[in-house]
């Protein structure tokens, strides 16, 4: 050992280290309840519902509960036409709906949608930012939009 240095100092200073690289715990997740509000919106699908209202398209509920027994919801759906969209973000940046989890989760989800009678539109990120997302919606329902 160095000169002016002894054990307990070194000790002391690799605890510091080890303390301040320890993960802290996550915060647990509230989860919702039938009644309460939906999560915050997030901007894609604001931004999607944006372009909905400007195209003249109406008539949807938004996190829409399909599935007793489920926590499962539509980010929008026409209830009469059992129309669902679900606007998936975070494609290109790793998002929740593109690793391995997310995706047999959705899997699962859109497969007991259909099972159930529901027709599930998919926009992202492209399809909201070129227009063919609402459009594909305004077909659907068949709405003429030119």
């Amino acid at each position: 050992m160095g000169a002016g240095v002894n054990r307990d100092q070194i000790r002391a200073e690799a605890l510091k280290t080890i303390a301040g690289m320890q993960a802290k715990p996550k915060p647990k997740r509230k989860r919702r309840k039938p009644g309460d509000p939906p999560p915050e919106e997030s901007k894609l699908v604001a931004h999607f519902r944006m372009q909905l209202r400007a195209a003249g398209i109406a008539g949807y509920v938004t996190e829409h509960r399909f599935c007793l027994g489920r926590k499962w919801a539509f980010d929008l759906a026409w209830l009469p036409e059992r129309l669902a969209v679900e606007v998936e973000g975070g494609v290109w940046t790793g998002g929740r709906h593109t690793r391995g989890s997310g995706f047999v989760k959705d899997c699962d989800k859109y497969n007991a949608a259909t099972m159930d009678g529901w027709r599930v539109l998919r926009v992202h990120t492209g399809t909201v930012g070129d227009g063919t997302g609402w459009k594909m919606v305004a077909r659907a329902l068949g709405v003429d939009h030119g």
